[in-house]
């Protein structure tokens, strides 16, 4: 992926449903006080060309989060579980008004469970 010229990371299993895309602020010009607005599209570059799948608008502040963790990494054994504390932030419900949840990543597992979204409901 490239953005702003510049080459990003994709974090993502060859065989995953999911993929997730990478962009340093400084490129796409914000910083963790910007609310910025954004949009996904994910288009069939092989056959058609057609937007097949579409989000969106989401708004976002990166200093101000709806819902935040202060665990920033867990581990659990295999077949197991973790417990992390997630939190209605102060501010967020005004600043980052679409975020519904927190999405948490499985790097090392196999495609099918490299990653779970946690919606929540207050």
């Amino acid at each position: 992926m490239r953005c702003a010229g510049k080459l990003q990371q994709c974090d993502a299993d060859l065989n995953a449903s999911k993929m997730v895309l990478t962009a340093p602020a400084d490129a796409v010009g914000i910083g963790p006080d910007t609310t910025f607005e954004y949009h996904v599209a994910v288009a069939d570059n092989y056959f058609t060309g057609a937007v097949t799948d579409d989000a969106g608008p989401f708004t976002v502040t990166g200093s101000a989060p709806k819902y935040a963790t202060p665990d920033t990494q867990l581990s659990a054994p295999a077949a197991g579980s973790e417990t992390a504390t997630v939190t209605a932030t102060a501010t967020g419900t005004t600043a980052s008004p679409t975020q519904l949840g927190v999405l948490a990543l499985y790097p090392s597992t196999k495609a099918k469970g490299s990653a779970t979204a946690i919606i929540i409901s207050p």
